[in-house]
């Protein structure tokens, strides 16, 4: 997720409710996605825990955001290709361990997890895990790609799960909604019944502001995409912002959430406090 470059009003004006994500736990003392910087994240009350998941060969659900430990650790092979005991024997820096998804819901029932699968066998796992711990419904799971985010739907269901963990938009289901948005917010609204005849619905679009394809910059951040968002249900969560201008010009745009690796800064930010 690149950082936004971006820069722009000065001055916080509290005129909504602001969801902020802690990027892969509040990494300034501890490495991301462990226990310890989870553990951070519980001085910021509301504040959700955005963290990533793969799983590995004997069917653990384990936090990671690389499918590997080769930049976080050192260390060669992938997540996929390992039990959880051999990725026991890892250690991150600081002695600190890749942690399993139960681990972390069991670990801080008070926070709320924002759950990326990372991987197909996820789509499987990560119901699972749901399906043990109390209060589901404190965790979004979701996938860029629709065919694991669809998958996911499935086990939800099989579970009694799908109407209580919400899932946020894939990239393909984002794209829709996004050109929609080009022909007014009612586009989407006529269109929608038909495209969720095959995609599972979502209550979150989160996304990036601009995104590199096809050799130029699309602005996915428009306003006409917040209004056709906002008139049809979703929030909008904008990844990954880490300085203090473009927070504010974002709060004032009116997202709902935005995910960073400074949520103390964010924080600031959100009780309309100059960062």
């Amino acid at each position: 997720m690149p950082l936004s470059q971006h820069t722009g009003v000065t001055h916080t004006t509290r005129t909504h409710q602001l969801e902020i994500f802690a990027h892969r736990g509040l990494s300034l003392d501890s490495p991301e996605n462990t226990l310890a910087s989870f553990k951070a994240v519980e001085a910021y009350e509301g504040a959700w825990v955005e963290i990533d998941i793969h799983t590995t060969a004997d069917g653990v659900a384990v936090i990671s955001h690389d499918p590997t430990l080769d930049r976080v650790a050192g260390v060669p092979g992938k997540i996929a290709a390992m039990s959880f005991e051999q990725l026991q024997e890892i250690d991150l820096p600081g002695g600190h361990k890749v942690p399993t998804l139960l681990q972390a819901l069991q670990g801080f029932p008070h926070l709320s997890f924002n759950i990326d699968m990372k991987d197909y066998a996820s789509a499987r796992t990560v119901p699972q895990v749901l399906g043990q711990i109390d209060n589901p419904g404190r965790v979004r799971i979701t996938s860029f790609s629709e065919r694991t985010r669809r998958r996911a739907y499935k086990e939800l269901r099989a579970l009694g799960l799908e109407k209580i963990v919400p899932l946020g938009a894939s990239e393909i289901l984002m794209g829709l909604i996004y050109i929609s948005s080009w022909f007014g917010p009612r586009a989407w609204t006529r269109l929608a019944p038909l495209v969720h005849r095959h995609l599972p619905a979502a209550d979150a679009l989160q996304i990036p502001e601009s995104y590199e394809l096809l050799g130029r910059t699309w602005n996915i951040l428009t306003p006409a995409l917040l209004k056709t968002a906002h008139v049809n249900g979703y929030k909008v969560h904008v990844w990954t912002v880490d300085e203090p201008s473009c927070m504010r010009r974002l709060f004032n745009m009116g997202v709902n959430g935005i995910v960073s690796n400074r949520i103390d800064i964010l924080e600031g930010v959100r009780r309309g406090y100059t960062a």
